[in-house]
């Protein structure tokens, strides 16, 4: 599984175009010239700038929207070949922390400070996790301000203000914890200051309502940390258990992340995002209104770059191998090479952690 978006900003640049000759056309800005793959796609023998530019639907378009067509073109052709090789979910585990029922009927008088719970990452390669919401539990009316924290940097990677209007409510988050970013693995505090609440949380004393779901790869407590009351990473020494339920229940889904193994192996996928861009440049000229309203392709070219595209074979007919079969052999040889990869981030079999 992996975090598209990242990809496709990350691996913006992987190919690029040349520059023209012709002072009639637009100017290339340095994002479209950036070539770190060293592939360009307008070397191809069928692509030419002149001919996009005539594919645009406004001829009347400026530099930056030339512009903005060619970067377009790249990012669909790194999400058209990330889809394509990342195309299963690689789901370990996903559950609510507290799945047995609760009784609504005593409150919990919180400590100064700040409680929640403590989120510890396994040291098993890749491993990401996503809070997708939090069930809460309160009685009374007011803010809270829930935190995410990191142990490698003070300010929280996620906050959001909530406001508690009822004894039972969701709350979507959708906080995705992963290698992409500048914290990575150490231990997470999902949780808020309770200095000026105006809600409590109930109590989970019903039978065996304050069992905790255990996690694939991950482990959780209950935590609180007295006395703290800013919006910033507290002293980790001062964090003591928590044995009553801070009214906080998320819903935590774990699964295998290859964004930054995607990320740092950028060289596998180039090629193919070349392939990919170029025959999307050739469908541009083939089905563009502008080039058939035209008529600047006549029905020989057409021919000639859809055998381009996609081969030509058969009794009578010259063996050509289009740039679809290509694409999709070196899709192949991208997946097969990742597995290769995968070992070295996972080892051979899947390892269940046990804490």
């Amino acid at each position: 599984m992996v975090n598209k978006q990242i990809l496709i900003n990350k691996m913006q640049g992987v190919i690029g175009f040349r520059p023209s000759d012709n002072p009639d056309l637009p100017t290339l800005n340095a994002s479209n010239l950036e070539s770190r793959s060293g592939y360009f796609v307008n070397n191809h023998n069928t692509v030419n700038l002149s001919w996009l530019d005539s594919t645009m639907t406004y001829a009347e378009h400026n530099e930056t929207q030339f512009n903005d067509y060619l970067t377009r073109l790249q990012t669909e052709s790194i999400t058209s070949v990330c889809n394509s090789v990342f195309k299963r979910f690689d789901y370990l585990d996903r559950n609510l922390l507290y799945r047995y029922a609760m009784n609504f009927k005593n409150n919990v008088t919180l400590p100064s400070g700040f409680v929640g719970e403590k989120i510890k990452v396994s040291d098993e390669k890749n491993i990401a996790f996503k809070i997708t919401r939090v069930l809460l539990t309160f009685s009374g009316t007011g803010d809270i301000d829930l935190m995410l924290f990191n142990t490698g940097q003070q300010e929280p990677i996620e906050s959001k203000t909530i406001t508690i209007n009822s004894t039972s409510q969701e709350e979507v988050l959708n906080w995705v914890v992963d290698n992409s970013g500048k914290t990575y693995k150490g231990e997470y505090y999902l949780g808020y200051n309770t200095n000026g609440l105006t809600v409590e949380p109930f109590a989970r004393d019903y039978e065996n309502s304050s069992i905790e779901s255990c996690y694939t790869y991950l482990h959780t407590e209950s935590v609180k940390v007295p006395n703290h009351n800013t919006a910033q990473l507290f002293d980790l020494t001062l964090e003591e258990g928590f044995s009553e339920y801070n009214g906080i229940n998320p819903d935590i889904t774990v699964y295998e992340d290859y964004t930054d193994l995607a990320v740092q192996n950028e060289h596998l996928f180039s090629y193919a995002i070349y392939l990919d861009c170029v025959i999307r440049c050739l469908n541009s000229f083939i089905y563009s209104d502008r080039t058939n309203r035209d008529e600047r392709l006549s029905d020989d070219v057409v021919r000639r770059m859809l055998i381009e595209v996609n081969g030509q074979g058969g009794e009578g007919f010259a063996e050509i191998e289009g740039l679809k079969p290509r694409l999709n052999s070196e899709l192949e040889q991208i997946s097969s090479e990742l597995e290769k990869l995968k070992k070295g981030y996972f080892g051979d079999t899947l390892q269940v952690l046990t804490l």
